[in-house]
């Protein structure tokens, strides 16, 4: 195992090369007393053994002891690094600078050994045991070792007790079937489901900081690898050297650790607001309450490793901290953590815990849950999940919100039907006034119908066909009501639950629950809507083709990361000549996920593979939908060569800041694209798409009509390729379906896609690069748009359409089309990367 060396020095690393020093004479060592009751004889250190693990700031060794009374004990000791050992560490002699870091690290020790002096017998914090001093001055800080069994005899660096994140690293390498914290169960002696093991760990880790925080302590660096697992059951926290003490005592008592220029921090588990304020100490407190929110969500939903711990760490973050939307953007990502069901499971099961980890997980102090009133809840918590469900009483204290409890509903089911809803539009509404909405079930008797004019009843017809019963739609609206003067809504618009879910055939009665769970304090009433998509393509002759001669007049492409903390997307926009003059226009976009060394190698690579074939093949035996099949199988073939160890097509990740260039991502993930693409050859007019994935194309006639749309590759889309692959032999999971959206298993994650450009192991499992193939005749005076799917997310095609029409004929240019498109993909919500490129023809 690779020593993993933190910001802070981390007691218990466990490594595999060790060195031990067995000295021929005892080292003296004085014990400094105090009045917290640190032991006051005379000690030696008999033997220095194993180094447990280094950091920036010091060591920490296993030290035998001999006292007065020539009893042996074996402690861990930890000390600052000596000035000396920070010039010959770092090869360089510039004095004040390497004093200043010496004296930080003394600092360092000296906060954490003050502040662990405070502690009296707590079972969830690591027993100190004093300081001292050996014959070359160096001072160490002595505390309980804390032992991983109960073997006697020299003890090693593996007698040592594992930390948390030993743990989780090894959960993650070897994944076992009965659920993602299997070792973590097994080490803390837990003989039960994954809901039991979080339950230890919750109920360690809120006693740990119940019992800091009362003693005015705030940790400041909860993290796994901070945290020991000790085989009775319990988690020791320890490393106390970027704490601070906000409740000192005595009148000449200093605050230690509060200085703000010497904290260190993991930016991954910090607080949004990083600095304490220490004239607020209830709210400074708070801080280790936001950090252990985010390791418990760590270990519900399966990120099992630094890198996914930071990809959920900037989701959060781009969603300013609200749990619920997080939830929200988590399960309608393209990419998504495959610990989601477990994690659904637990929420079930623990009704409340959903409300803690938002209490946790508050962005701003002052609304934060303090450790102790977390406590209280999760007692609360835990008497109710113990109650027999039929006896179990409502609790408002339990409540975890209309989102999560619509998820959990849904979750186990699928009321998914092949109808496609692409636009999603929440309404608001004055709770004073009247709505003003007729709202209807699926099943409409026939005298309703014969009130409707004919153009309504065309929508509510196409709007209802193939939904099962139960789902509620608009059947009209009261004349100048609230609903009426909104002006979106039409006959046909389908209600939905929080978050976009179904209604899942619930009808009349799961209304009345969403208005029954809206905000009581709130002055307004939200809803969620969906409409089918209308569209109609023109008819194509017997060829198949649309005839007329065309020409490309502006193109243009604009792309934004909107919401997400990095840039995952590429368009391309290329020109590619060809011999005797011949060229094509090549416009499209790549959907990356997992980083962009996936998207940005189509970008790169797609118009040189275009290029060359077009230079090797005569055109004339050669269909422009065939040269683009060639590419993209070369483009493939290349990238898959050059992913085999992973490192190359990883996202980028910084360990120091912690921030991962991907909106999510694990040690073994390997980044890959959608991708869809137009191409022009104006000499003959002839236009070709190649879709792979969920990314969309469409072209709009002079008249602003859609007249071709590519089609959308979701699981659903291609469960029967993926269930024949199965009864083939081939080692592809079958798509899965949770509330309302279908993925498919990857590895550590869920994909929200049949058909994209992925590494090996995705392939191996049903995730192919086949794309879909169309060619044509472009027709004249077009518009074509091609777009990632942040975009049609909350857009559907005829929005786009309506509105590209209505630029181009105010002679807006194409590239400000495309700007606009992006804009207002960000503007309606969209959480994605939003990229799109716009081609007029005429």
């Amino acid at each position: 195992m690779k020593l993993r060396i933190s910001l802070l020095l981390v007691v218990a690393v466990r490594v595999q090369s060790f060195h031990s020093i067995v000295t021929q004479q005892p080292f003296p060592f004085q014990l400094y007393s105090s009045s917290a009751g640190i032991l006051s004889e005379t000690v030696s250190v008999e033997t220095i053994g194993d180094c447990l693990g280094s950091g920036s700031y010091g060591t920490v060794h296993l030290l035998q002891t001999v006292q007065a009374d020539q009893r042996k004990t074996w402690l861990v000791g930890k000390r600052a690094w000596t000035l000396e050992e920070l010039r010959e560490q770092r090869n360089e002699q510039q004095s004040k600078k390497l004093e200043e870091l010496a004296e930080r690290c003394r600092y360092y020790l000296d906060v954490e050994a003050y502040c662990l002096s405070k502690f009296q017998n707590q079972n969830n914090i690591v027993p100190f045991r004093g300081r001292a001093k050996d014959e070359q001055g160096r001072e160490w800080m002595l505390m309980d070792m804390m032992k991983a069994d109960e073997a006697d005899g020299m003890p090693h660096a593996s007698s040592v007790a594992p930390s948390l994140q030993d743990i989780i690293e090894q959960d993650r390498t070897d994944p076992h079937n009965n659920h993602h914290l299997f070792y973590l169960s097994a080490a803390l002696g837990v003989h039960g489901d994954l809901s039991q093991t979080l339950d230890v760990v919750i109920s360690n880790l809120l006693h740990a900081l119940k019992a800091t925080h009362e003693l005015g302590i705030v940790h400041r660096d909860v993290k796994p690898g901070n945290l020991l697992v000790v085989p009775s059951g319990r988690l020791v926290l320890l490393d106390f050297g970027s704490a601070a003490d906000l409740s000192p005592k005595g009148w000449f008592a200093k605050r230690m650790g509060w200085e703000q220029d010497r904290v260190a921090v993991s930016p991954i588990y910090a607080a949004p607001e990083v600095f304490i304020n220490p004239t607020n100490v209830q709210e400074s407190l708070t801080f280790d309450c936001f950090s252990a929110g985010l390791l418990i969500c760590q270990l519900l939903f399966q990120y099992l490793d630094e890198r996914t711990e930071s990809g959920f760490h900037q989701q959060r973050e781009s969603v300013d901290c609200d749990l619920d939307e997080w939830l929200r953007t988590a399960l309608a990502s393209k990419v998504s953590p495959a610990g989601m069901d477990d994690a659904m499971d637990v929420l079930q099961k623990r009704p409340g815990l959903w409300r803690l980890l938002k209490s946790l997980l508050q962005k701003d102090p002052r609304n934060r849950i303090s450790s102790a009133k977390a406590l209280e809840l999760w007692y609360l918590i835990q008497q109710n999940a113990s109650t027999e469900i039929q006896k179990r009483v409502a609790d408002a204290r339990l409540d975890d919100g209309a989102y999560l409890k619509d998820c959990l509903e849904l979750y186990s089911s699928c009321p998914v039907t092949p109808t496609v809803w692409p636009l999603h539009f929440v309404a608001t509404f004055d709770r004073r006034k009247p709505l003003g909405l007729y709202l209807s079930e699926v099943d409409l008797d026939e005298e309703t119908k014969a009130e409707l004019s004919a153009e309504d009843r065309k929508k509510w017809d196409a709007a209802t066909s193939d939904m099962p019963s139960g789902e509620v739609f608009v059947q009209g609206l009261v004349p100048d009501s609230q609903a009426d003067i909104l002006g979106i809504f039409q006959v046909g618009d389908r209600l939905e639950g929080v978050g976009e879910l179904p209604v899942s055939g619930a009808g009349f009665e799961k209304v009345l629950e969403l208005l029954k769970d809206q905000p009581k304090q709130s002055k307004f009433v939200t809803l969620h809507f969906a409409r089918k998509s209308a569209i109609q393509v023109t008819d194509m002759n017997e060829n198949g083709i649309m005839d007329g001669p065309v020409k490309v007049v502006d193109q243009g492409a604009w792309t934004t990361k909107g919401r997400r903390p990095s840039q995952e997307d590429a368009y391309i926009m290329h020109e590619v000549l060809g011999s005797k003059e011949s060229s094509l226009l090549l416009a499209g976009v790549a959907d990356g996920h997992l980083g962009r060394a996936a998207s940005s190698f189509v970008k790169s690579e797609l118009p040189l593979s275009v290029s060359e074939i077009l230079w090797k093949q005569s055109r004339r035996n050669t269909s422009l939908g065939q040269l683009l099949f060639d590419a993209w199988d070369q483009v493939c073939e290349k990238y898959r060569s050059g992913c085999i160890s992973g490192e190359e097509c990883a996202a980028d990740y910084n360990p120091r800041e912690g921030f991962l260039m991907a909106n999510t991502g694990s040690v073994d993930a390997i980044a890959g694209t959608t991708t869809c693409l137009v191409a022009v050859d104006s000499q003959t007019s002839q236009m070709s798409f190649l879709n792979c994935g969920d990314s969309r194309g469409l072209v709009v006639d002079k008249e602003g009509k859609l007249v071709y749309i590519t089609n959308d590759h979701t699981p659903e889309y291609d469960q029967q390729r993926l269930t024949e692959g199965r009864s083939q032999g081939k080692d592809y999971e079958p798509p899965l379906c949770r509330a309302g959206r279908w993925s498919v298993a990857v590895g550590d994650f869920c994909y929200a896609l049949a058909r994209s450009l992925e590494g090996p192991f995705a392939t191996s499992k049903g995730i192919v690069s086949e794309p879909d193939i169309d060619q044509f005749h472009a027709p004249p005076g077009a518009t074509v748009v091609v777009a990632t799917d942040g975009l049609w997310e909350v857009m559907d095609s005829e929005q786009v359409a309506h509105i590209i029409t209505k630029m181009r004929r105010h002679s807006e240019s194409a590239a400000e089309v495309a700007k606009v498109l992006c804009a207002l993909a960000v503007q309606n919500g969209s959480s994605d990367n939003v990229s799109a490129v716009v081609v007029y023809m005429e």
